[in-house]
């Protein structure tokens, strides 16, 4: 995804969103190591600033959070609230099944950027 898209969508998930998905903060310093893009061109053209970032921070035991973008936050938000759980069977040495546990949820196909906008904005209504 380009820079400036990832930018816009971030700012209108938190538009709609808000606070609710964690404490939200602009990031105006010097661009993060998981803002550069993949691509042959320059780095210093596919840095990006400014970007809404849920996360960061310090833990409990003094050790740095990871900072992600809004809109991938709000994108695996979406995608645990409507798509459909799948289940996956735990089973011990004998191969005895001993319990289900709920995995990643599928979902038909990739979500766009407009489609998780349309999704909250039916979410947050």
């Amino acid at each position: 995804m380009k820079p400036r898209v990832l930018k816009k969508l971030c700012k209108k998930v938190y538009e709609i969103v808000g606070d609710d998905l964690g404490k939200v903060w602009l990031d105006n310093e010097e661009p993060f190591a998981y803002y550069y893009m993949e691509s042959s061109k320059q780095n210093e053209k596919n840095t990006m600033t400014g970007l809404f970032v849920v996360g960061g921070g310090f833990d409990y035991f003094g050790e740095a959070e990871d900072a992600l973008p809004i809109f991938y936050y709000a994108q695996e938000l979406v995608l645990w609230k409507l798509g459909t759980p799948t289940y996956e069977k735990i089973k011990d040495d004998f191969g005895i099944v001993i319990d289900n546990v709920e995995g990643w949820p599928s979902y038909p196909r990739r979500l766009t950027g407009k489609e998780v906008i349309q999704k909250l904005k039916a979410l947050y209504s």
